[in-house]
């Protein structure tokens, strides 16, 4: 049998020896050909496999001995890869570390992101009535990373309204990405609000891929909207490590 040295095959030639004594002693012929796995075998000529990395293997129960090379798959536990560079041919969910940039990194099946989920936070904000019909404000600014390339993944929304909404006189509130064109990337139309009712509001982003240098929470008077609107809400994004 090649390669007694490997565990698994070493343990099967050891069994087969014992038997073999045994029925020696009891002047029982050994069977010739491949020894079933009831009577102790393998139920496979192995004579010819095995060698470095290799482990012998019962893929399903009761089934022959198969011997092939040990792969990630089969280890409960993988090891996080490391390096410089990021390997070729990745697979979806696999883990990098990027040593050079200190960044624990996943692959969604189409680029490498951070594992890590940054967040821009917009504390409660008090919109009052100061603004005129159908008008604009910005209700906060909060800068982003300029270095990499964000992806955007959820987009969360805390508002309380004083007055409820109806379907011509109501607030809209929204997230914009500063890039020059202001790219808005999520958000909602307040006609259906309730008074005096923190109400919250999530989803995906128009768009994951999204470049600016600041995240804008801002407030829109749709018609002659009264009352007055409490704000707060975030915006979660990875990093598209290259």
């Amino acid at each position: 049998m090649s390669d007694p040295q490997n565990p698994m095959l070493k343990i099967l030639f050891e069994n087969q020896e014992r038997l073999r004594q045994t029925m020696t002693r009891e002047g029982t012929a050994m069977p010739g050909g491949i020894l079933p796995v009831a009577n102790g075998g393998t139920g496979a000529n192995l004579s010819a496999t095995g060698g470095a990395n290799q482990i012998a293997r019962q893929n399903s129960v009761g089934g022959a001995f198969t011997v092939s090379a040990l792969a990630n798959a089969d280890m409960p536990v993988q090891p996080i890869r490391n390096g410089n560079a990021f390997p070729g041919s990745p697979a979806s969910n696999d883990l990098f570390y990027r040593s050079d940039l200190d960044f624990l990194c996943y692959y969604d099946g189409t680029r490498w992101l951070t594992a890590h989920e940054y967040s821009v936070t917009y504390p409660p904000w008090n919109y009052l009535v100061g603004l005129g019909t159908n008008a604009t404000a910005t209700a906060g600014i909060i800068p982003l990373h300029t270095d990499y390339t964000m992806y955007f993944t959820r987009c969360t929304l805390k508002c309380y309204s004083t007055i409820a909404g109806t379907g011509a006189l109501y607030h809209r509130v929204w997230f914009d990405i500063d890039n020059a064109a202001y790219s808005s990337i999520y958000g909602v139309t307040l006609q259906t609000i309730a008074a005096n009712v923190w109400t919250d509001y999530s989803g995906a982003p128009a768009s994951n891929v999204v470049s600016g240098i600041y995240s804008q929470l801002r407030i829109e008077k749709v018609g002659a909207a009264t009352g007055t609107i409490y704000l707060a809400g975030a915006v979660r994004y990875r990093l598209i490590v290259t």
